[in-house]
């Protein structure tokens, strides 16, 4: 559910990138989903074109250029959407801290946690998004799409996709 849930978005994400905007705050809370499975990515408030500065966002899923202040692209919104992810898979939290100001030193400093227990494709995947260096990182939100739909195929084979609720 968890992969479906950030599948919606993504492709929201995705649509964004296509057009050089960066959502600059992808976080669980900015991600609607429906009881059939249907997601969306919402408030793009803080959006700016490829490039653009400024710590914005959630410190939690943000970033380690952008909780420098530096400029952000296509592989910060990427980056944010593996925290998500990470945190969806997990049921925790990439950097738990005690402050704002914490989370974003570790997100800056500390290397990405591993995530246990998905399979090692998803790890793979998850631990790359998760670079510090954003040249490592899959380059867009379609990208990172397609790379999560074949880890999520090989961790779950015919039961990926998950079919959708009626209602």
């Amino acid at each position: 559910q968890s992969l479906g849930v950030l599948r919606g978005a993504l492709l929201g994400l995705a649509h964004a990138h296509a057009r050089n905007l960066v959502h600059r705050d992808f976080g669980p809370a900015n991600i609607l989903a429906d009881r059939a499975g249907t997601s969306k990515l919402v408030d793009f408030g803080l959006a700016a074109p490829v490039g653009g500065t400024g710590a914005c966002g959630t410190p939690a899923f943000m970033s380690p250029e952008a909780a420098r202040g530096g400029p952000v692209g296509k592989t910060s919104d990427v980056y944010s959407a593996a925290a998500v992810l990470f945190s969806l898979l997990s049921g925790r939290m990439p950097f738990p801290a005690r402050s704002a100001e914490e989370v974003m030193r570790a997100q800056i400093e500390q290397p990405a946690p591993a995530l246990i227990g998905h399979g090692p494709a998803m790890a793979d995947l998850v631990a790359q998004a998760m670079s510090k260096d954003a040249a490592a990182r899959p380059p867009d939100a379609r990208t990172f799409l397609a790379r999560l739909e074949e880890a999520a195929r090989r961790r779950y084979g015919a039961a990926w996709p998950p079919p959708r609720t009626r209602r």
